[in-house]
């Protein structure tokens, strides 16, 4: 079976990157792989989809406050109570934030018709384990605290 195409870009660029002699992000100091990430991610994203509501916003954390990102799906009306899907986005718990997956949040929120929750968590190496988890356990515990608020379906944290 084939390769989904954008996923066929992604191997690709990897690819191209070591033949190159390039260093894997991974392997960066993290301001550079950070820096890296980013740029090798722009070119290979889709478009980010519309979608009825994206909204920053900054929940208490065990450490210091949580940067999330809060989507609503294209055709939800404001008053429409949905289900709540928390992303956690990629880069190895070292690299990657809420910008460089926008665009998944989007289309899993559209697709899944439910709304999404991007968490900014703590990257490692300045962080040590378990900063992220803790993070993103503070960020499910806040939006289970206040599903009421932000037109969801409740649920226990």
């Amino acid at each position: 079976m084939p390769l989904d195409s954008g996923a066929q870009r992604v191997v690709d660029a990897m690819k191209k990157a070591a033949a190159d002699g390039k260093p894997s992000p991974l392997t960066m100091p993290p301001k550079e792989g950070r820096a890296a990430y980013k740029a090798a991610r722009g070119p290979l994203a889709p478009e980010p989809e519309e979608v009825a509501l994206s909204e920053d916003l900054s929940i208490p954390g065990p450490g210091e406050d949580i940067a999330v990102r809060y989507y609503r799906p294209k055709g939800s009306a404001e008053d429409d109570v949905l289900p709540l899907y928390i992303y956690l986005h990629g880069g190895g718990w070292k690299l990657g934030d809420l910008d460089t997956h926008d665009h998944v949040c989007r289309a899993i929120c559209n697709a899944g018709g439910f709304a999404t929750l991007g968490v900014n968590y703590r990257l490692a190496p300045e962080h040590k384990y378990p900063a992220a988890v803790e993070d993103s356990w503070a960020a499910f515990k806040c939006l289970g605290d206040q599903a009421d608020n932000y037109g969801i379906t409740g649920y226990e944290a």
